[in-house]
């Protein structure tokens, strides 16, 4: 699908909730059993009503068995208070109020303009405020947050959105519940679980709008539960075992430490650029500019950021894309920007491909790799002592020469 049939889908998603969320605020507000005048003073009548709110001919109330309602008096019906309250009915009474699109945006009115506000207090104004909109942006190449969760986990990551897929089950679940111990289905809000639950399948970058959803829908459709704070505290107790025990096998699974900070030698590959004295430039991939930054700037400038926006899609296919996959094309490149050094973490497969034609390239000395970062240097005269000192032998490198 192209990003500009994704942009215009978005866009339709955005009107599609904003209209939901109004029809879901309405029925909100007037979710009382509408009843006819006259099955309303039977009740009185009979005692079932607790308290009502009398505004102008509306009237709503409470019944005794905690069932609200509302209906309208006629207009000439006089003595109606009086009535009530000889029946020990209890009564409160309110202005008439102005028409409920005047109140809707008298409440949101504040709220409205304090989002306006923060939403353009940004360095690029109205431009800035509609960046959010442009998501799938087509930048020249596929940007992974972009993916579905099928189509990440046949071609990056097997498994890794295992969660988002628990939560998609379980909020649809509680709407199975919420048919079954409500006489009204909650149609708005499942609409909105379908649009969102659609976003995040789609596109997994709506990851953190399913999970603030689905806490919300999924409480509000079990209702509250009548259990023993024993019987709570045991199943919270649970459900927190069952996250440490699924985020603790994954880790196991990677073999990967566990603890808070940086890993143990993340930043050995850049101290080496930045204490070796070699002279850029710097060919580096995508995945590694923000680190490169980081540590080496303003020392060395990289080739290429994580920030595909700051790019044309042309540079983006035509330097970086295809010099990658075709030789010519990169000694095109290579006569062009001079390279004295290239660093990678290792990432697609055309990527990791051009890597290995490096490695196995007499013109290129490999000189750091860390399982995940690779260094080479160009073979050259001033560059010779540091290759001596630091080369890696082939020997060394199988899962990149193989």
């Amino acid at each position: 699908m192209n990003s500009t049939l994704k942009n215009m889908l978005f866009w339709m998603v955005l009107v599609v909730v904003g209209v939901l969320v109004w029809t879901f605020s309405t029925r909100f507000q007037t979710r009382d059993e509408a009843i006819s005048f006259s099955q309303f003073m039977t009740q009185v009548e009979t005692g079932q009503v607790a308290n009502v709110t009398i505004t102008g001919n509306e009237i709503t109330g409470t019944s005794k068995t905690n069932d609200t309602f509302r209906t309208h008096a006629p207009t000439q019906y006089e003595g109606l208070a009086n009535r009530l309250i000889d029946k020990g009915v209890i009564v409160q009474a309110k202005d008439p109020t102005t028409s409920p699109w005047a109140t809707l945006l008298y409440s949101w009115a504040p709220i409205l303009l304090l989002t306006v506000a923060v939403t353009l207090l940004n360095p690029n104004g109205l431009r800035g405020a509609t960046y959010p909109f442009t998501v799938w942006t087509n930048y020249g190449f596929d940007v992974i947050e972009n993916y579905s969760i099928l189509r990440i986990e046949k071609t990056v990551y097997a498994s890794y959105y295992r969660l988002m897929e628990l939560t998609l089950a379980a909020l649809f679940v509680s709407f199975i519940v919420a048919a079954r111990r409500s006489k009204r289905f909650p149609l708005p809000t499942f609409a909105l679980a379908l649009l969102i639950g659609g976003m995040a399948w789609w596109a997994v970058r709506a990851e953190p709008l399913l999970a603030l959803f689905s806490l919300s829908a999924i409480a509000i459709n079990i209702g509250p539960v009548s259990v023993r704070w024993p019987v709570a505290m045991a199943a919270l107790g649970l459900v927190i075992l069952a996250g440490l025990s699924y985020n603790g096998w994954r880790s196991l699974r990677k073999s990967a430490p566990i603890g808070l900070g940086l890993k143990p030698g993340s930043n050995l590959a850049a101290e080496l650029l930045r204490d070796s004295g070699l002279d850029g430039p710097i060919l580096n991939n995508f995945n590694i500019g923000g680190y490169l930054i980081y540590y080496l700037f303003p020392q060395h400038r990289v080739f290429m950021d994580s920030r595909p926006e700051a790019y044309s899609a042309a540079f983006i296919r035509e330097k970086y894309q295809m010099p990658f996959e075709n030789e010519d094309q990169w000694n095109q490149l290579l006569d062009e920007y001079k390279f004295n050094v290239i660093c990678f973490a290792r990432a697609t497969t055309a990527e990791n491909r051009f890597i290995r034609r490096r490695v196995a390239d007499p013109a290129w000395a490999p000189v750091f790799y860390d399982g995940g970062i690779v260094i080479l240097v160009r073979r050259t005269p001033s560059n010779s002592s540091f290759i001596q000192a630091h080369i890696i032998p082939q020997a060394l490198l199988p899962s990149m020469t193989q």
